[in-house]
């Protein structure tokens, strides 16, 4: 069973390793940014497996 990760700061650096390397286990992934251009190259990047929206925290 898949398990599903939230990354705040998904499209930095650091957060896209980490979208990466759960994506690449099969886990769904909810990426969390404040590029939404950034978020959906994620969503481009994994169909399916990553949604996401943007958020200044």
């Amino acid at each position: 069973m898949a398990d599903l990760a939230v990354i705040l700061g998904a499209t930095g650096g650091l957060g896209t390793a980490i979208v990466d390397a759960f994506a690449a286990r099969g886990d769904r992934v909810i990426a969390v940014a404040r590029s939404r251009s950034g978020v959906s190259q994620l969503q481009s990047r994994y169909p399916g497996v990553v949604s996401g929206d943007t958020a200044d925290l």
